[in-house]
């Protein structure tokens, strides 16, 4: 008999090569995704970052004013734009004098969102509010120093006795 020998074919074909560019294609496409993701985060991030020290920087600002003049005069809501680098905020601030003589602050940071410049979409924000007394930087009914607190005692760890 004859015999017939198969010969069995080394290499890879088209199909597996087209199968394979297919799935990196998809790797690669995911990972430009992903990585657009991240910078946006991390701007919105930083925007995030400089819009909370606008809105420190506002309210401390106005409790030195009550702290050093002991007074509310010159004292009033407002807004102003402040340009950074690369984003145009919006901050305004609101006050109120309690009848306890206490200034309520609330102040507000906005900006435009530049990723989704849709106008339907709201414009990111942060808000940080405030009371501030006007008897200055220390609260009234409590100690101004720790030795003044009652039943202050400070205890090693050789005399806690399990």
């Amino acid at each position: 008999m004859l015999s017939m020998k198969t010969s069995k074919e080394t290499g890879i074909s088209l199909i597996e090569v087209m199968i394979a560019l297919v799935i990196l294609s998809i790797g690669f496409i995911s990972l430009a995704k992903f990585q657009t993701t991240i910078f946006h985060n991390n701007v919105l991030a930083k925007q995030r970052t400089q819009a909370t020290i606008l809105a420190q920087n506002t309210i401390e600002r106005f409790r030195n004013i009550i702290i050093s003049n002991n007074s509310l005069v010159n004292i009033s809501s407002g807004s102003e734009g402040i340009k950074s680098e690369t984003t145009l905020y919006e901050r305004s601030w609101e006050i109120t004098i309690l009848s306890s003589g206490t200034v309520s602050i609330k102040v507000t940071v906005t900006w435009p969102d530049i990723f989704h410049g849709d106008a339907n979409q709201k414009n990111p924000q942060i808000v940080l509010s405030s009371l501030i007394s006007k008897q200055g930087h220390h609260l009234s009914g409590l100690p101004k120093k720790i030795q003044d607190f009652p039943h202050h005692k400070l205890i090693s760890a050789n005399t806690i006795k399990p």
